[in-house]
C-alpha cells in the first residue's frame, strides 16, 4: 500500500517474485488519516515488510550519497544520539 505518493514516484519490483508471491500494489497520490491508520495496522499485523536501516547522524552524508545514486531500498532512520 503506497499512500501520498509524489507525482513523479516510481515503484520497481522483480517480475518473477511479484508473480510467484502474488504481490498486489495499491496506491494513491493522496491519503488521509484513515488510509494511514489502515496501512499501519497492516504493518502491525505483519502483512507488510518494510526494509529499514538505522544509522547515526554521523552517517548522514553517506545516506545522501546513496540517495543521489539511487541505491536506497526502503527507509533510513537517523538516530541523532549516534
Amino acid at each position: 500500500v503506497c499512500i501520498g505518493l509524489p507525482p513523479d514516484a516510481k515503484i520497481s519490483n522483480p517480475v518473477f517474485d511479484t508473480v510467484i508471491r502474488m504481490v498486489t500494489f495499491k496506491g494513491s497520490y493522496v491519503g488521509n488519516r484513515a488510509d494511514t491508520a489502515e496501512a499501519l495496522d497492516f504493518f502491525r499485523r505483519g502483512l507488510i515488510h518494510v526494509p529499514f536501516k538505522t544509522v547515526g547522524l554521523s552517517e548522514l552524508q553517506s545516506v545522501f550519497d546513496l540517495m543521489e545514486a539511487g541505491k536506497i531500498a526502503g527507509r533510513y532512520v537517523v538516530d541523532t544520539s549516534k
